[in-house]
């Protein structure tokens, strides 16, 4: 059989939600897609489950390893995937209809394009879906698309819901795509990269993705925000270096609005001092004229965090160099803005 598109579901103790999850993709109405499971040191019942399902269907392939994480999971699946094109799904997440995969494979060939997607949507324990409305505001407003249409990715300049998109695995392999290894914020940057890329995409007005939320809940400890501020950064500085000013404050406002508090818990620094950082970067936020303050500012912070690394064991030396530092460098340059 020809495969034409490869979903990769990278599986880690998901029994409870794996089934459903595959229903969704078994019943695509494009028939020649390999269904390629990773299955990521499972210690449930999730590879009986696979197995079960790899029986009656030869189109399933399972990869067996030790627990070596979401991002090398997905990486493993692009490299050993036979597919045309690829696609990306969650062991605890679900498909709308059963004509997707042939949708995104239908307008990624039609409009000689490296991707093509739809709309995101999630739906609660109960099934219950939420309204387009739901992603209007600003910093989701990338999950929705008006038009059917192909877009440049320099007018679009999201970074949330790559889920949603089928990807030319080959365009993937020659341009060293992949997940970095991070064990939190590793979607965003492989998102930004590609689609930078490409520079363009086919975009639908369809639902192609839905995500289950508020079953379960993250446990944000030093390991895991050392992994969003790193993916934070990626983002920040790829956007810089392509001169994405949109892209580049959304990342700002997704770290005051978004992240704020998991960075500021595990950090310590819930103080005036901090308080007024994040108030100055807000007021900032927009104007071209101080893109590269706010840029310089936010840069200051991950070398602290990054200077952990070296003196992990000198706490009172990491917290005085994450309290003080930051508003030293904002204080005098905007003194210098204002003069």
């Amino acid at each position: 059989m020809d495969i034409k598109v490869t979903v990769i579901i990278p599986i880690y103790n998901m029994e409870q939600y794996l089934a459903e999850c595959i229903e969704t993709v078994i019943s695509q109405t494009l028939q020649e897609i390999e269904i390629l499971c990773i299955n990521d040191g499972s210690t449930d019942q999730s590879l009986q489950i696979l197995q079960k399902y790899s029986e009656n269907d030869t189109r399933f392939v399972i990869i067996n390893q030790d627990n070596q994480g979401v991002a090398t999971s997905r990486n493993k699946g692009i490299q050993t995937a036979k597919g045309k094109y690829v696609m990306f799904m969650d062991p605890d997440d679900k498909y709308p209809n059963s004509n997707v995969i042939q949708k995104l494979y239908e307008a990624v060939e039609n409009n000689n394009v490296k991707i093509a997607g739809g709309e995101f949507s999630d739906f609660d324990p109960e099934g219950n879906v939420n309204p387009r409305s739901d992603y209007e505001n600003d910093m989701l407003s990338g999950y929705l698309f008006q038009t059917n249409q192909i877009m440049k990715y320099r007018n679009y300049q999201f970074d949330y819901g790559y889920h949603r998109f089928i990807y030319n695995r080959r365009f993937l392999l020659d341009n060293n795509l992949f997940f970095p290894d991070l064990i939190r914020f590793q979607d965003p940057p492989f998102m930004v990269r590609t689609f930078t890329l490409a520079e363009k995409f086919y975009a639908l007005t369809d639902i192609t993705y839905c995500y289950r939320k508020d079953h379960k809940t993250i446990s944000w400890d030093e390991k895991r925000v050392d992994a969003l501020l790193r993916g934070l950064q990626m983002n920040l500085q790829w956007a810089r270096e392509h001169e994405m000013y949109d892209l580049y404050n959304l990342t700002i406002r997704r770290i005051i609005y978004e992240y704020k508090e998991p960075i500021t818990k595990q950090f310590t620094l819930s103080i005036p001092n901090e308080r007024l950082l994040l108030a100055i970067l807000g007021d900032l936020q927009g104007d071209e004229q101080i893109k590269s303050l706010m840029w310089m500012v936010i840069e200051t912070y991950m070398q602290q965090i990054e200077e952990t690394d070296r003196i992990r064991k000198s706490l009172s030396y990491k917290l005085g160099r994450l309290i003080t530092w930051i508003p030293r460098v904002v204080k005098r340059n905007i003194i210098k803005l204002l003069k």
